[in-house]
């Protein structure tokens, strides 16, 4: 008689870890078993642990155990199974050695949930990705619907994509976005420093949207690389805001592209901050150039700011009217603005406007405490007639209404803890500014004193049998002395 007394061999089937967003479905292949004595005994596996709830984010352990007919029981094998609302990426991970990461926390590198993203990828749904604070030092290729996010949206430079030099040439983009539908937020693009890039892009996109916002782009110092190369009709529906590009040579080239660019801050620029190739499409196609600032629309929302340098603001080198209406150029100066505009370009502020030769002006709305003149920055100042929207962005109390054709406005300001009050610009210079003068509200009562400082008298006239009352007096923070009721009898 032969003792049984070994267990069968138990084998997952499929990865030990599974790794999916919610509300996808889940194919898990489970396991074998097989006994030196029976056989296939996968029959007998028990399946335990937790109950994966595919629409709950969490990390989820399953178990299997298998029994032979002796009563041979295997050791539990357990298969991980992770649910998230988004991928998430750790550069830790990498300094542990361990790019793959840990259950909680899967993916160390970038690429790797990238790729993860491509293997979840769903029909019209954006797969986050978002990225630990750190410096990830890899170079990035998209896949359609990736949306990568920084750690901290009030701190775009705590998350940042700088790649060793020795990875990249002239030729070589730090992010290259070959997908479409692809969003980029909240973080810092960098160039590395080096002596030998003379020629590399921070972001390339080529003929498909990219969104981004609240990203610094980064040249390092650089006098030769480029912040972002954009081409193709197919980009059209990009759009780049709230973000910062510095130390460049070009801050931003474009082909055949009318990539929206509002909001944005360019500082450093050593060459072009805008430069528009000739375009590339022939015969009957439609070639596009960018579209910067507000450019017809009344809110004051889009306006970019260009720190005053010796680098051209826009270089247009096509045939298209590049329009760039309601920025901010660094400088007040006409001909300055006008000497950093190269081709056919439309411009405001101070541009002469086709059919309306009138000058543009913009105004400053001072708002102040009346009694102790200290700024008021919580206010939102609104203008008539109303060609603005209401303003609350401000510099230590100075709401800035920029682009204004000249007439006489009315300024008017509210905030918490204060009457609201209005100034009238009329005839407005250049640049010009008003003062509002706001009250604070008064929720504090007079403080009453009794004279004598007694509430009661048991006074007698016996000749008259008159009585007199010595009266009180009431000091108002806000109005100082104030009248005293007296009732009763």
């Amino acid at each position: 008689v032969v003792e049984d007394n070994q267990p069968p061999n138990l084998l997952l089937i499929g990865p030990p870890r599974i790794t999916l967003l919610t509300g996808m479905s889940i194919n898990d292949f489970g396991a074998t078993a097989e006994d030196s004595c029976a056989g296939d005994v996968t029959d007998s596996i028990t399946v335990g642990g937790d109950t994966v709830d595919l629409n709950t984010a969490g990390v989820y352990t399953v178990n299997f155990t298998a029994e032979d007919g002796a009563g041979n029981i295997t050791e539990t094998l357990m298969r991980e199974i992770v649910v998230l609302d988004e991928l998430r990426v750790d550069v830790a991970m990498i300094n542990a050695g361990d790019p793959q990461g840990t259950s909680g926390n899967p993916f160390g590198r970038i690429r790797d949930a990238l790729v993860m993203a491509q293997d979840l990828f769903e029909e019209n749904r954006m797969i986050a990705i978002r990225l630990v604070a750190g410096t990830y030092q890899e170079q990035v290729e998209f896949v359609p619907n990736a949306q990568l996010m920084g750690a901290d949206p009030a701190d775009p430079g705590a998350t940042v994509i700088e790649p060793d030099a020795g990875l990249l040439d002239d030729s070589d983009a730090i992010l290259l976005e070959t997908a479409e539908d692809v969003m980029i937020s909240d973080l810092t693009i960098r160039m590395p420093e080096s002596e030998t890039l003379t020629g590399t892009t921070l972001l390339r996109v080529d003929d498909n949207a990219v969104a981004l916002d609240n990203v610094v782009l980064d040249g390092t110092q650089s006098t030769t690389n480029v912040g972002l190369h954009i081409s193709g009709t197919a980009s059209s529906q990009s759009t780049l805001s709230n973000c910062v590009l510095q130390n460049l040579n070009c801050a931003v080239m474009t082909q055949d592209s009318a990539v929206n660019i509002t909001r944005n801050v360019f500082q450093g620029i050593s060459g072009e901050a805008i430069l528009v190739m000739a375009p590339t499409l022939k015969g009957d196609a439609e070639s596009t150039t960018p579209v910067l600032g507000d450019v017809e629309d009344l809110d004051n929302t889009g306006s970019n700011t260009f720190e005053e340098s010796d680098a051209a603001y826009i270089v247009n080198e096509s045939d298209e009217v590049v329009l760039a209406e309601a920025n901010f150029w660094g400088t007040d100066d006409y001909e300055t603005i006008e000497a950093g505009m190269e081709g056919e370009v439309v411009f405001t502020p101070y541009y002469v406007s086709a059919g309306l030769s009138v000058l543009t002006v913009t105004i400053v709305i001072n708002v102040e405490d009346d009694v102790t003149r200290d700024a008021i920055t919580n206010a939102t100042v609104s203008v008539d007639p109303r060609v603005f929207s209401d303003i609350t962005n401000n510099d230590s109390g100075a709401y800035v209404f920029p682009a204004l054709t000249p007439a006489d406005y009315t300024f008017t300001a509210i905030a918490t803890g204060y009457d609201s009050g209005s100034t009238t610009v009329t005839d407005p210079d250049l640049i010009d500014e008003g003062t509002i003068q706001l009250m604070a509200q008064d929720t504090t009562p007079p403080v009453i004193t009794i004279v004598n400082n007694t509430d009661t008298f048991n006074i007698v006239d016996c000749e008259s049998g008159a009585y007199s009352d010595p009266g009180a007096t009431a000091l108002d923070a806000v109005d100082g002395s104030v009248t005293v009721s007296i009732t009763g009898s």
